[in-house]
């Protein structure tokens, strides 16, 4: 594991070849880049917080995050975490948190995705697992390979944050997952269950 605290990161990319790869509290980034993962790598945020304005992310995490699949990304405390970067898939990818004490897990352990979320060289998937919460915030997400909640919830934090171009799978063997609209509205290509569900 490698963990950024407080870091500025200015210039260049950063290709993560395997691992996790932790971006914490006010790491930043500026200038021009990207945060590659390559296929089984691990992206996880800490206590990413947004700004008293409340439209930026204190981390300040802009540059775009590539997924090349068979990847994870996921919160690392167990409190709220906001993510404002681009995230392109290329392949195919889990959300589930990543900290070491899963008994602390629960719904209020929270990763806000506020970033578009897109996809390159195929249509690619988003699977949700453990029982966190993921909120999607980005009206501009185009990916089309599918939403699948297993478990836990995903809530929405903004109109459209659900991918037009994707369906949106309840539950899974054993298992059932919660869309929450939180009052907001959104268009998708179809919302299924899955009919191994509990």
């Amino acid at each position: 594991q490698l963990s950024l605290v407080g870091t500025n990161i200015t210039s260049g990319n950063i290709d993560v070849q395997g691992g996790l790869l932790s971006l914490e509290v006010v790491t930043t980034t500026s200038g021009t880049g990207n945060i590659t993962f390559e296929s089984g790598a691990i992206s996880g945020f800490y206590a990413n917080t947004v700004s008293a304005a409340g439209n930026t992310t204190v981390g300040g995490l802009t540059w775009p995050m590539i997924y090349k699949g068979n990847n994870i990304i996921g919160s690392g405390c167990t409190g709220a975490t906001v993510v404002g970067a681009p995230i392109v898939l290329e392949g195919n990818v889990t959300v589930e948190a990543v900290i070491t004490n899963a008994g602390n897990l629960t719904t209020a352990t929270l990763l806000t995705l506020n970033g578009p979320i897109t996809q390159s060289g195929g249509s690619f998937s988003i699977d949700k697992t453990g029982v966190d919460t993921l909120f999607l915030g980005s009206s501009s997400s185009t990916y089309s390979g599918g939403l699948l909640i297993q478990q836990g919830n995903v809530s929405l934090s903004g109109n459209n944050a659900l991918s037009p171009n994707s369906v949106t799978t309840l539950g899974a063997s054993g298992t059932n997952g919660v869309l929450d609209l939180n009052g907001f509205s959104t268009t998708a290509a179809g919302l299924a269950t899955d009919p191994s569900s509990s």
